[in-house]
Formats: C-alpha cells, structure tokens, sequence
C-alpha cells in the first residue's frame, strides 16, 4: 500500500525556503520515499521497500505530545511502560491510517502533491499541501509539526479538513466506556504487527462500533 501510495512524487512543487522550514522537512520525506522505490535493489521487492518507508516514517511522524491526547484521562492511570506501549502503537496506526487513506484517494494513479502556506507560531508549524484525487478533487492534506531537538515532526494529520488525532481519540473515548484498557491495547497490537494487511476505509469515528475493524482506517 505504501509504495502505491507514495510512487510519483517526483511532480512535487518546490520553492526556496530555510533549510529548517517545516515545509522542507515533507519534502526530504517524499524525495527520500521515491528514492526507496525508484531503487533497483528494492524495486522487485515491495516489502523492503514498506519497511524502509516505516522506518523512515517512524522518524517523522512524532506521537509523544499528541498520544496523551488521544487517550485522554486515561493516560494518568498507565505505567510509564504501558504509556511507552501505547505511544509507539499509536504512531503507528497514525501512519497506517495516513498512507492507507492517501492510496485510496489516489486509487493507484500517479500521485500529486501541492505544497501551499506555511504558517509558524514558536515552535508549532502547520504545513498546508494539496492532492489530488482519482475523482479531479483537489483535497486539502495539512500537517501539523513540532521542532523537537531541533528538527520538524509530525505531530499530526488533517485529512480532508479531519483531524487523525480527533478520529482516533473518539474511537478510543468509545471504545473504553464500555470495555478495559487491556481490550484496547490488544486490538492495538493486532492492528499493528507486522504483516497484518491494511485496508482503507472511510469511516469516521461517531459511526465506529465495537468489534468493527476501524483501528486502520482513516477519516
């Protein structure tokens, strides 16, 4: 999925900017994920390439301000390991759902990013890009970054004017009024180990139930 997803990049709108923008900082992201699939020696081999493209995205997308938030009241009442746990699962599905909703827009077409403004406030950025999609839709895909030790991360994804981190803390506010922390983790680590296949998905939280498979799906 995230091959398909990410494969043509390249028609990318660059301008000058401060080689510390934000903005900047997307486009490496991008530049650097073409260059894993344009790479002879992963070309043939979709799965390495998903795993570099993880890796690389492990390091960008940074969930450690935006987990407490999604788990809400909640949070206090973890250990330091079982919100280390939940952290590092969470950025996971974040970037699942982010690279599964991109492939569904596109639906396997050559993919097309704009890059618009830029807007800093201290150390808080908000990156605003277009894409677009397989219907002739220009969606608008905004990120929301953070300078941490001196370099932008993703804190979160606007997709389609739908916060990432807004839809997954209403499906865990559900979720949790009715079954226990432990029900959550699980289908956590279900949905994120590897192998597991990620579908697309348009359901938005207020329509989630439990026991549906909404952990991969983005808004």
């Amino acid at each position: 999925m995230i091959p398909v997803a990410i494969a043509g990049i390249l028609a990318l709108s660059w301008s000058p900017a401060s080689a510390l923008s934000a903005s900047d900082t997307m486009r490496d992201f991008f530049r650097q994920a073409v260059a894993v699939i344009e790479d002879p020696r992963t070309e043939a081999h979709p799965q390495e390439a998903l795993r570099k493209i993880r890796a690389m995205a492990d390091t960008l997308f940074d969930v450690r301000e935006a987990a407490p938030a999604a788990l809400g009241p909640h949070w206090a009442a973890r250990s330091p390991a079982e919100q280390e746990e939940f952290t590092r699962l969470f950025g996971r599905l974040v970037e699942q759902a982010y690279f599964t909703w991109v492939a569904s827009l596109i639906g396997g077409q050559r993919i097309q990013f704009k890059f618009g403004d830029e807007t800093r406030h201290g150390t808080a950025a908000l990156v605003k890009t277009t894409i677009q999609a397989k219907d002739g839709r220009s969606v608008p895909l905004d990120y929301r970054m953070s300078m941490r030790q001196g370099r932008w991360t993703v804190r979160d994804v606007v997709v389609d004017n739908v916060s990432l981190l807004d839809n997954y803390r209403a499906q865990f506010k559900y979720v949790l009024a009715s079954a226990p922390y432990s029900t959550l983790i699980a289908t956590m680590r279900a949905k994120t180990a590897e192998g597991v296949p990620v579908s697309a998905g348009t359901t938005r939280p207020e329509t989630s139930a439990m026991g549906r498979d909404v952990w991969s799906q983005a808004p």
